[in-house]
């Protein structure tokens, strides 16, 4: 059953999204040492994907990483990339993860980003209550 996951809207120049990608671009040669040597499961990014004139930042999950691409297929369904749905293949740059999970002995390593957009998201839900 395809999954739907809340789309929150963030400003290119909100400074803890800017923080939390840096973050992520930073520790991304933990990522690669883990997936390399298999140190883990359920490797997946998250990176812009292009389609039907649209451009969205969703999760793949990881199949092969290559020096500058990375392949996969989306982890879930698109809002609107046009005929892509979950399960598609798709390449991303690996210039243009702006996060990254896996998961070693039961625990998530990473996630950098969801923090960040669960406090826009707990202050636009505050906003809207006034």
């Amino acid at each position: 059953e395809p999954t739907r996951l809340p789309v929150i809207e963030v400003p290119d120049d909100d400074p803890r999204m800017q923080a939390a990608v840096e973050e992520a671009r930073a520790r991304w040669p933990e990522f690669v040492a883990a997936f390399r040597a298999r140190d883990g499961e359920m490797f997946s990014v998250k990176a812009p994907v292009h389609g039907g004139g649209n451009t969205e930042f969703i999760w793949i999950e990881v199949e092969s990483l290559e020096e500058s691409i990375i392949r996969g297929k989306l982890g879930n369904d698109p809002v609107d990339l046009g005929g892509l749905k979950a399960g598609h293949d798709v390449r991303v740059a690996v210039a243009d993860v702006n996060d990254w999970v896996f998961m070693r002995a039961g625990k998530p390593e990473g996630l950098f980003t969801p923090k960040v957009l669960e406090a826009i998201q707990a202050a636009a839900a505050g906003e809207a209550s006034r």
